[in-house]
């Protein structure tokens, strides 16, 4: 009888689906791991306040740090953008399997109660025939 409850639940899944966005899925996480192992962890910043330096040139390079944190800031929110999205179609693919397995489960549960319904009556046909 368990058998038969997982093959029917293999043959509700939509495998189609599955497969179809299986490579997308596969490719938007290697990106994603890619991109996270060659980010290289950020860079200690050290502004010399005491240094004797003009003003200009000391404000350029503050200016110039801050334009570097403002571009990272920016790759930072790229790539969580993109993990978002790709957790989003993971819960989404999750949602549905959840959905057919809750329907696979109220099936096996009305198929048992059907076969205790014949089993009863098979019982009773052969009683009244004994």
């Amino acid at each position: 009888m368990m058998a038969i409850n997982w093959l029917v639940a293999l043959q509700a899944i939509p495998w189609g689906q599955v497969i179809e966005n299986a490579p997308k899925i596969i490719d938007a996480t290697k990106k994603l791991f890619t991109k996270a192992k060659a980010a290289e962890p950020p860079r200690e910043i050290v502004i010399d306040a005491g240094a004797p330096t003009d003003e200009p040139a000391r404000l350029g390079r503050v200016e110039r740090l801050v334009e570097e944190n403002r571009h990272e800031l920016i790759v930072l929110h790229e790539g969580l953008q993109a993990s978002t999205r790709l957790i989003g179609e993971l819960a989404e693919q999750n949602a549905r399997m959840v959905g057919e397995i809750e329907a696979l489960r109220r099936r096996g549960r009305v198929q048992f109660w059907f076969c205790a319904l014949l089993a009863l009556l098979l019982v009773g046909v052969l009683l009244r025939l004994a």
